[in-house]
């Protein structure tokens, strides 16, 4: 099955946008971003939008091959190089850059993957996600089996959503900081409800003809849901956004973005669509290795000379993005093709 390019343009952006984030707190001598402003509302929901990105790309995958032992064998296999390599990367170059605080038992979970089904602290930043979805891959057959019967995956449905509102409303509040509940906003019970959501969209596939053959609705929509995304009134700090309705306003037009870029079959001139594919296909490394290049650039760059925070920002953009192709081409890229051969 051929790459689907809208999704991977969406995933690419949405990587460059949560650097953009995070790159904006640290120059701005981290003071974090309200719940009023695009960045801090994509700083938190780009994530929920990979887990919606995954939940589709993988039940498109593997919707119909996940039939025996061979095929789950291989699903396990291709995942594990996929995932593992790159994170344990990121998590060894925060323990000798970053000089992050590691025990031995720290070093285990995480380095087996098994740090999010107990809800253990990731040791680099954005690490909390790959752990998330290490669980839900972990849970991707089952739920396979039961997207192939119309009631029980409704009931799945309905239970993530369950689930979902459970966490927003009485787990999680807007008068603590995200410091102090971030192990229960990062616990995989309170974001898989994005995963199965991107498999409905999945299922939902036969939908789309409809704004496939109305590209310009499409766009309209997807405009309409980008600006409520950015204007809907919610104030305060971050921990609004992910509380009580706002919760569920913000991840209904999360899924609902998903929905409208896979919907788009437009082509673009190719001096654009190849830079955003490829910004696709390298944006596990953009999101993983991005705070482990700000900062130790800055710290490198800091004994020699001194650069206006602007140029650096813009600077630390770049070098992520190289640094990011260069390890998708050389350690990414032949791991995938291993993980291939080896199933």
């Amino acid at each position: 099955m051929n790459r689907l390019k809208s999704l991977d343009i969406l995933r690419g952006l949405t990587a460059f946008a949560i650097m953009f984030y995070h790159f904006s707190i640290w120059t701005n001598r981290g003071e974090a971003y309200m719940a009023d402003s695009f960045l801090g509302r994509i700083g938190l929901y780009g994530v929920s939008i990979f887990f919606v990105l995954s939940g589709l790309t993988m039940y498109l995958v593997y919707h119909d091959k996940m039939q025996d032992s061979k095929a789950l064998k291989s699903f396990f296999i291709k995942r594990i190089f996929r995932i593992y390599p790159l994170y344990w990367l990121a998590c060894l170059s925060s323990i000798y850059f970053l000089e992050t605080p590691a025990t031995k038992t720290d070093i285990f979970w995480n380095f087996t993957g098994l740090f999010a089904f107990i809800n253990s602290k990731s040791l680099t930043t954005g690490g909390w996600s790959i752990g998330n979805e290490l669980v839900f891959y972990a849970f991707f057959p089952l739920l396979i089996w039961l997207s192939s019967n119309k009631k029980y995956f409704s009931l799945t449905v309905i239970w993530s959503i369950s689930i979902s509102i459970f966490f927003a409303f009485f787990l999680l509040n807007n008068t603590s900081s995200m410091t102090v509940q971030w192990l229960t906003y990062t616990n995989p019970f309170n974001q898989i409800f994005f995963f199965i959501a991107g498999i409905g969209l999945g299922k939902m596939v036969d939908t789309t003809l409809f704004f496939k053959q109305h590209q310009v609705l499409n766009y309209l929509v997807l405009f309409l849901i980008i600006g409520l995304f950015v204007i809907y009134p919610a104030v305060g700090q971050q921990t609004v956004l992910i509380s009580g309705n706002n919760r569920i306003v913000f991840s209904l037009l999360s899924i609902a973005i998903c929905y409208f870029i896979f919907t788009l079959d437009v082509p673009l001139p190719i001096f654009i669509e190849k830079p955003l594919t490829t910004l696709g296909e390298i944006s596990y490394g953009v999101y993983l290795i991005h705070p482990i290049v700000f900062l130790e650039l800055r710290q490198f760059l800091g004994d020699y000379i001194e650069i206006p925070p602007q140029t650096f920002f813009v600077i630390a953009l770049l070098v992520t993005v190289f640094v990011s192709f260069l390890i998708y081409s050389w350690l990414e890229k032949p791991l995938i093709r291993l993980g291939k051969k080896i199933k």
